[in-house]
């Protein structure tokens, strides 16, 4: 018997919990980076002791964010905050001793509506909620709603409304749940820790307004097909937190209707020599790994909504290959370059238009 008690003191000893000291502050900052194609990687069943290796992570930069004062009007108990995330909004945060929660952003949505959006919660949608343990579940309900210019909008939505109209609001009720379903060991490039996940799934019950000229807003709903605009009215992912720090470490979110397969992967960078912090937000082009050997991911970077050509031309400026895209925002596309001769090669990205967005060299390497 004291034997079991001591082998189950052990076991329980690896399970991480998280206090409120670990809210986010202003002043903070954090280093990210996202896998767009991430292989390799198991998300697993949930329970304890579990050991996640996500080291064949990958990415062609990385992103800083900082937590920011943003105290306006005074609420006992609440402090509120500003950040960038990693859909190249600005949002706003509220914090209390226990939770926190996001209250507004501007620019672009979660629904993929406008790269030019303001989002309002109502109320205020609970991200993070401490002190967080293995088994804590939660239930979290807000109406988001996102409005913004039709010029703003996606052509690829405003194309499946029955007429143009000048504005578009999206009313979306939002049902949060949350479950700290695991807990172990993970290992991400550059480190090793005691971790909790939480399971997180949204699901969005979204309606469509519009408006033309200043007449009052026009509920469009009924005369249009919801999921055929939008295909997928939920989202599933996990996010890995460690003690160590407020952000998390890692954060897979999962391909709509799979359950078990990641689509992209954000993970926490330490080493900014090999994943680069970005620098720009324009329109832009990466290739990595860089060297390749195998196969080479050209990441399209926050690209107006058209069609673009890619080149790529050979140590002694001959074209080997063209492809064209259509792209809106970012899209990553493999390229297999395991017939290419080792050597330094240039790639060309350039708009219908034939304008040049970027020329840029990698390299192909050989075992």
């Amino acid at each position: 018997m004291l034997l079991l008690l001591v082998l189950s003191a052990k076991a329980a000893s690896g399970q991480p919990m998280l206090s409120n000291s670990l809210m986010p502050s202003a002043g903070d900052t954090y280093i990210m980076a996202t896998d767009p194609l991430p292989s390799g990687i198991r998300i697993q069943t949930s329970g304890p002791n579990k050991r996640w290796d996500f080291t064949t992570l990958i990415a062609p930069y990385a992103r800083q964010y900082s937590w920011r004062d943003a105290s306006g009007t005074k609420t006992p108990g609440v402090e509120y905050l500003t950040a960038s995330t990693e859909a190249f909004s600005e949002a706003f945060f509220q914090k209390t001793s226990s939770e926190l929660r996001i209250s507004r952003a501007r620019g672009q949505d979660p629904l993929g509506v406008s790269y030019n959006s303001l989002v309002t919660y109502s109320p205020a949608l609970t991200l993070r909620k401490f002190p967080l343990r293995y088994g804590d579940q939660g239930t979290y309900r807000s109406t988001m709603t996102i409005t913004c210019a039709a010029g703003d909008a996606s052509p690829l939505i405003l194309r499946k409304l029955p007429f143009q109209p000048d504005s578009l609001r999206f009313r979306v009720n939002v049902e949060r749940l949350t479950e700290v379903d695991a807990w172990g060991r993970l290992i991400i490039p550059g480190g090793i820790y005691d971790v909790l996940r939480e399971r997180q799934t949204e699901s969005w019950d979204i309606q469509i307004d519009v408006r033309v000229g200043r007449r009052k807003w026009q509920h469009i709903s009924s005369m249009l097909d919801i999921p055929i605009i939008f295909p997928h009215t939920e989202t599933l992912g996990y996010a890995f937190y460690s003690n160590s720090f407020p952000e998390p470490i890692a954060k897979a979110t999962m391909e709509p209707g799979s359950g078990n397969t990641v689509a992209h992967m954000a993970f926490k960078v330490f080493d900014t020599e090999e994943t680069p912090l970005l620098t720009s937000l324009g329109p832009n082009i990466f290739v990595y790994p860089n060297p390749a050997i195998v196969n080479a991911r050209f990441e399209f970077f926050n690209l107006p909504t058209g069609e673009y050509e890619l080149s790529i031309f050979d140590p002694i400026g001959r074209p080997i290959l063209l492809k064209r895209y259509s792209v809106s925002g970012n899209r990553t596309e493999k390229i297999d370059v395991s017939e290419f001769r080792k050597g330094g090669y240039l790639y060309t990205l350039k708009d219908s238009r034939g304008n040049t967005i970027a020329t840029k060299r990698f390299t192909v390497i050989r075992p």
